[in-house]
């Protein structure tokens, strides 16, 4: 059975532990649930769910989010992530020590180092991250954009 209150949406930094677990029955399609990502060191994973909620996660973006014990996943990504000094997204383990880029291909096109190792101890200088913001930008108008377009989708039964 579908979850038609939580499938198809975008409830990205939503903190819904508060709600009641039944809310969360069935399946929940397509939706993004994914948190913040931080310079925060430790675990990045958020508790975002009910910890009694036992529904299905279907094709969703779960990354930083925690998943409750008796609730599954099929599909979709639950990744840790944080920004490094070196203003880039990092896989992180559950300790928040970066593992590897979450851009790999783009490290190879413009030369930089994808060892943890060789991020810089402190943050970059505010010119580069005025650049690396523009780049930022684009990339979330673009997942604004194919968010939307995978409603209009699921409006209209494609």
């Amino acid at each position: 059975m579908q979850n038609e209150q939580y499938s198809y949406g975008n409830f990205t930094g939503q903190d819904l532990s508060a709600r009641p677990a039944a809310e969360f029955d069935g399946e929940i399609m397509g939706s993004c649930f994914s948190q913040p990502q931080t310079f925060s060191r430790g675990d990045p994973l958020r508790d975002v769910f009910p910890a009694e909620m036992t529904g299905t996660f279907v094709r969703c973006n779960l990354d930083n989010c925690r998943i409750p014990p008796r609730a599954s996943v099929q599909g979709g990504c639950n990744r840790r992530l944080a920004r490094q000094n070196d203003l880039e997204m990092w896989l992180v383990d559950e300790n928040g020590n970066p593992t590897e880029p979450t851009n790999p291909q783009g490290f190879d096109q413009h030369g930089l180092s994808k060892l943890p190792g060789n991020i810089p101890g402190t943050r970059r200088t505010r010119r580069r991250i005025e650049e690396l913001e523009e780049v930022v930008v684009a990339r979330e108008l673009r997942d604004a954009a194919q968010a939307e377009f995978v409603r209009i989708q699921k409006l209209h039964g494609v």
